[in-house]
């Protein structure tokens, strides 16, 4: 069996292997008649992307949801704002992409210029 580094047991069972390697999109309508546009009913369930800064989402994503559904949008522990999606967390209006790679795996149309 597996051991932690203390010596303990480590717990956490099969499938936990590759954890630390997905991120789930959790994605929701309201209202009464509320249901996804036609392309949301298609879509494959991975999206492929590059890891980024902690708690930074896939640009990826934005479009996928933005098909999906006609709004109004919320994201939450948000990382720069966006137009169009109302944001929350401790970062979301001063954020801006700063990392060494940024330029190769980021889409700059995507975050909101300061004016």
């Amino acid at each position: 069996h597996k051991v932690r580094k203390d010596g303990g047991p480590d717990g956490r069972g099969v499938g936990f292997y590759f954890r630390n390697t997905t991120e789930i999109i959790l994605f929701g309508v309201r209202g009464k008649h509320a249901r996804t546009l036609a392309p949301g009913r298609r879509q494959v369930n991975i999206i492929r992307s590059m890891k980024r800064e902690h708690s930074r989402k896939p640009d990826e994503q934005y479009a996928l949801i933005e098909s999906c559904s006609p709004g109004p949008r919320i994201e939450l522990f948000a990382r720069g704002s966006r137009a169009g999606w109302t944001t929350w967390g401790d970062q979301a209006d001063q954020y801006s992409p700063t990392w060494p790679t940024c330029a190769k795996h980021s889409q700059p149309d995507l975050f909101l210029q300061d004016e």
